[in-house]
């Protein structure tokens, strides 16, 4: 119990400034599930406050365990809050903050567990943290970040759902609208050491935007493409006030469990590859409303005890993803 008042002393002085989360992902591209939140670009030249409020509920349609009899279904709440300000003319300082909300619906795990057991049903992920940006000329430029958080099943340890992350890369702006971003991503914590989630992620991307020129010729108003490590994303301006995308991306996450669990203490984690499409609407100035469908082809669960050992592990059968968000940047 002092542990964990301890950690959660920790978690809240970290969040205090921010509410209580971090960044949408570790990648310095637009995100490939909210583009639009990204900055304007004009806080590049402008000194200036700007926020980033988005929030999005997602659901999984239950897909079929390999090796066994058992389907999961998965929702996802997901809230995350951004403010952002150039302070000087070399430096943009920046505060971030993200929460999700898990419910996951298992019939039969036994391809998971060995037995037909309860695995998990709620579990969130709170993060926040920092962000530095140094601007040392028209093409060059580092960014810096970090956070903590944590990552568990309802009633579990937070001084063992402890994360701490660390992200640093250099963009080199080559032309006005082409950006390469290298750099890595590291994650300090149990969860991802003892759960096979990657813990060292390598930064290495390219972005081109406002292809305005070749975007009308075929009669799309603004044309932008990202690839990074963690995806890619190909965005069509179709109109002022409507976008479409299509994206590729690699997600993972691991919650601690609670003692009450049938591996008590242990660690579950999730990765998956979702492939879909996004489409954006913008009723008012800064206001987005998005709506987003993905394909699943590549789904995989992992449980392990509490010291790391590692247990069953089953990939899903591919299934299908949807959701719908509202994003506020002014």
């Amino acid at each position: 119990m002092a542990r964990d008042r301890l950690a959660l002393a920790i978690l809240a002085l970290a969040a205090l400034p921010t509410v209580a989360a971090a960044y949408d992902d570790d990648s310095p591209y637009p995100s490939p599930t909210v583009p639009s939140v990204e900055a304007p670009r004009d806080l590049e030249v402008t000194p200036r406050l700007r926020t980033r409020v988005y929030v999005d509920q997602e659901w999984t349609q239950g897909a079929g365990l390999h090796n066994g009899p058992g389907s999961v279904d998965r929702a996802r709440t997901t809230a995350t809050f951004g403010v952002e300000s150039r302070v000087a003319d070399a430096w943009i300082l920046g505060l971030g903050a993200r929460f999700d909300y898990f419910i996951y619906d298992f019939e039969n795990p036994v391809a998971i567990l060995g037995v037909n057991d309860r695995l998990l049903r709620f579990a969130h992920r709170v993060t926040a943290g920092p962000s530095a940006t140094y601007i040392f000329n028209d093409r060059w430029r580092l960014t810096t970040r970090f956070s903590v958080g944590v990552a568990r099943e309802n009633e579990a340890s937070v001084a063992d759902s402890l994360t701490f992350g660390a992200t640093a890369f250099i963009g080199w702006r080559i032309f006005e609208n082409i950006r390469f971003n290298v750099g890595g991503t590291a994650r300090f914590s149990r969860l991802f050491i003892d759960s096979g989630v990657p813990n060292l992620l390598p930064i290495a991307g390219f972005e081109w935007t406002g292809a305005e020129s070749w975007g009308e010729t075929q009669g799309i108003r603004g044309f932008g493409i990202g690839i990074g490590a963690d995806g890619a994303y190909v965005r069509m301006s179709l109109t002022d006030t409507t976008a479409v995308m299509l994206s590729a991306r690699y997600e993972s996450q691991a919650f601690r469990l609670n003692r009450r669990n049938i591996v008590p203490e242990g660690i579950f984690s999730e990765q998956r590859v979702p492939v879909g499409v996004q489409f954006e609407w913008s009723p008012a100035d800064g206001v987005y409303l998005v709506a987003h469908v993905d394909g699943i082809p590549w789904h995989r669960y992992d449980v392990r005890d509490k010291s790391g050992n590692r247990g069953n592990g089953v990939v899903a059968d591919p299934t299908l993803a949807g959701g719908f968000g509202v994003a506020f940047n002014f």
